[in-house]
């Protein structure tokens, strides 16, 4: 009895994290692979759940809150932007919210991955979750982003808006639902 009273007092005061009652999803998996290389030289593998519905806005920002995909560190040649991508696109969907992932292509040369979102009530968002803060690893915030051609790649922190660098131009894009 003095133990739950002892534990119920830390669980308010913060020192133990309280459980989530777990919500299942229905999953019905379908692979695919596209054109586009991870890190380790390997394809990207999107892995699609064909209950996953879209979400309304504030589903996406609830997701995106408890996802921590974003506080992986971000390592040249190891785990990079396509990476992020994928698994946040994958846990998305194992989460039954309908996800995609985008290539985008940047006047200077460089290319980059981000997510996309058909929210049922603010159309299309654009996420960007690569950490890419090699100073503090296991900082990263997700951010949205607008991705038009000819219009500046410039992400924005969910929460708190402030703005990332610009990373350039988008010359292209492309959706992999």
């Amino acid at each position: 009895m003095f133990e739950k009273l002892i534990q119920k007092i830390k669980e308010l005061l913060g020192y133990i994290r309280k459980e989530k009652p777990r919500v299942y999803v229905r999953f019905k998996p379908i692979y695919r692979r596209i054109g586009y290389r991870k890190a380790n030289g390997r394809r990207v593998r999107l892995i699609n759940n064909s209950y996953a519905r879209n979400p309304t806005y504030q589903e996406l920002i609830d997701f995106l809150n408890e996802d921590k995909t974003e506080k992986i560190q971000y390592i040249p040649h190891k785990f990079v932007c396509a990476d992020f991508a994928q698994l946040l696109h994958n846990r998305a969907e194992r989460c039954g919210i309908r996800a995609a992932w985008v290539f985008v292509d940047f006047t200077n040369g460089v290319c980059h991955a981000c997510n996309a979102f058909k929210t049922i009530d603010r159309g299309l968002i654009f996420v960007d979750c690569t950490n890419s803060n090699e100073f503090k690893p296991g900082v990263g915030y997700d951010a949205t982003v607008k991705v038009w051609p000819h219009k500046e790649y410039r992400p924005r922190e969910i929460n708190d808006g402030w703005y990332y660098n610009a990373m350039g131009i988008v010359k292209r894009y492309k959706i992999y639902w």
